[in-house]
């Protein structure tokens, strides 16, 4: 297996990317919003919750999105999937040696050779 992603599959990242960005930054302000609406905690608990999810999440978004290299695309697809980011019509738009490396990846491959 090549560690580049293929030409077409590369085109359909980068057309992807900035909508998965978009996605992933949505979610994380919906997360951020709860946090700092939950009249439950003080002022200073919801700053310091705000600060935790902040950082952790920064460093999934690090990993999964700041990294746009053609040799590191599949990584990057497997991590946003992982995350819950991708939807299963983008993921089938991949071609099928992407999505065997991302079942693989994912523990989906159990060493079956049976033809699609």
């Amino acid at each position: 297996m090549s560690s580049a992603i293929p030409e077409p599959d590369w085109r359909i990242f980068r057309t992807l990317h900035s909508i998965w960005l978009d996605r992933f930054c949505r979610r994380v302000n919906a997360e951020l919003l709860a946090v700092l609406s939950d009249e439950k905690r003080s002022q200073h608990e919801r700053y310091l919750a705000a600060y935790r999810l902040m950082h952790k999440r920064d460093k999934e978004l690090g990993r999964a999105l700041d990294d746009f290299r053609r040799s590191t695309a599949v990584f990057q697809i497997a991590i946003i999937r992982k995350l819950g980011v991708i939807n299963d019509e983008e993921l089938g738009r991949f071609g099928k040696e992407v999505r065997a490396s991302l079942a693989y990846f994912s523990g989906e491959d159990h060493g079956s050779t049976a033809a699609e």
